[in-house]
């Protein structure tokens, strides 16, 4: 059997360009693409998906590897599968965020405790609302969709060269802000709970100027916090499933 240089090049392509997005994706991604995730497993989970995608996807373009079209379609891959990943890791910052403005308002902003996922210190308090979101994640069947949205893809935007709209790169920086506003909605009941024992003891110090405000209010504030947030568990799922619905418009919206 004789190959020529462009059907070897079309046969290492059919899987190399699907790598490419899908490896971009993942390490960008939320949970797949946390630090702590062992790079074997993210590699081999990679080619996995690209073995699965590659013979269902349309015929990827002839193209010699070392010319500059492969880098375009390179970049073209990559910048498409990170943002794919970033739409989804939009949900676990709203998440992260909203689980410090908690902590602040409660007087927690001094526990901290490094975050394996992105290697920071975050409040005990966010890291806790990361882990049930990373728990969400496979409950509610997200990272089935997420695959289900990688596959259309290849069919909204084929593999090719450079070709994007301007305003998937605005609507993706315009989602910032949808992430600061999920995370005050989210955080809103124990601020504001916080925010009336606050105004609580402030009445009381003026009451009883004597009392040592500063030995009672933080025992008050930070069981407030406490039983706030017991209170917002059952209302974690709902957030999550409609940050996931939002996000995932985004991520669609992004590949056509």
């Amino acid at each position: 059997m004789v190959l020529t240089v462009g059907e070897i090049g079309a046969l290492v392509g059919s899987l190399l360009w699907p790598l490419m997005r899908i490896s971009a994706m993942l390490l960008a991604m939320p949970v797949m693409g946390a630090n702590a995730m062992p790079v074997r497993i993210r590699v081999m989970y990679a080619f996995f998906l690209s073995f699965t995608i590659a013979p269902l996807i349309p015929e990827v373009p002839e193209v010699d590897l070392l010319s500059g079209t492969a880098v375009l379609i390179a970049l073209h891959e990559v910048i498409l599968g990170a943002a794919i990943g970033l739409c989804l890791q939009f949900i676990f910052v709203s998440l992260i965020a909203a689980g410090e403005q908690m902590a602040l308002s409660m007087g927690l902003g001094f526990a901290t405790m490094i975050d394996p996922a992105n290697g920071v210190s975050v409040p005990v308090l966010g890291q806790l609302l990361m882990i049930i979101g990373a728990l969400l994640y496979f409950v509610s069947g997200l990272h089935g969709q997420v695959i289900e949205t990688l596959l259309a893809s290849f069919f909204k935007a084929p593999v090719q060269t450079m070709a994007f709209d301007k305003d998937i790169f605005f609507q993706i920086a315009s989602a910032m802000s949808f992430v600061a506003m999920s995370a005050v909605l989210i955080s809103l009941p124990i601020t504001a709970s916080v925010l009336l024992v606050y105004v609580g003891l402030g009445v009381m110090t003026r009451a009883a100027p004597q009392m040592n405000i500063f030995s009672v209010g933080f025992p008050v504030t930070l069981m407030t916090g406490i039983i706030g947030v017991l209170l917002l568990m059952p209302a974690l799922d709902l957030a999550f499933e409609r940050l996931g619905v939002i996000f995932m418009n985004l991520a669609n919206a992004v590949i056509g």
